[in-house]
């Protein structure tokens, strides 16, 4: 089984209908505490139980990147202050590397939000059928004191693969179209 993954995205600080310049969203920089994680695997509504304590990663920092003029900021998990270091390097080198907890992030909505839409296309199960798709919209927000990543998840129905057998973006993001969202991540953040 394979998976594929598709960001969208569109450049932000481009000009609004007003022609005023939408202030610039500052990429986080240093090290950031996860003092809050929760998932509702029922809904979007409310938030789910907090399980930080069951983290193995509960540290996390923010890189960004320029790929094709868009600018892209991820932010990274990571179990310690060197194991953090040791994945920015791995970055850098393009070394492989493992992680918890990832999230991307391409629209810039101001100085204090920016969003992202992944889009999965599920798992090809041999038999012609593309299954569990799933489409991940995402929002960071700033505030004074923390950062909120809030991550609503939608699944897809399964879906016939196209004629060579492969599961595509394109007909994943149509079986996660008018789909009810069925599950909330919450990742509440502090500067160290």
């Amino acid at each position: 089984m394979f998976i594929w993954m598709l960001w969208y995205g569109c450049s932000g600080g481009g000009e609004n209908p007003e022609d005023t310049a939408i202030p610039r969203f500052d990429v986080p920089e240093g090290l950031f505490e996860i003092t809050s994680y929760s998932v509702n695997e029922s809904g979007c509504e409310e938030p789910g139980e907090d399980r930080v304590l069951e983290l193995t990663e509960p540290y996390m920092f923010f890189l960004s990147v320029t790929l094709m003029e868009e600018e892209y900021v991820t932010a990274y998990s990571c179990a310690s202050e060197d194991n953090c270091v040791e994945k920015q390097d791995a970055i850098d080198s393009n070394e492989p590397f493992s992680m918890a907890l990832t999230y991307t992030f391409s629209e810039n909505e101001g100085e204090d939000r920016m969003s992202g839409v992944t889009q999965t296309t599920g798992w090809s199960m041999g038999d012609g059928t593309c299954s569990a798709p799933e489409r991940r919209d995402l929002l960071l927000t700033s505030s004074a004191e923390t950062l909120t990543i809030r991550n609503a998840i939608t699944t897809g129905e399964d879906y016939l693969a196209d004629e060579d057998g492969y599961c595509t973006s394109d007909a994943a993001a149509i079986a996660c179209q008018d789909m009810p969202c069925t599950q909330l991540e919450t990742v509440i953040l502090r500067p160290m």
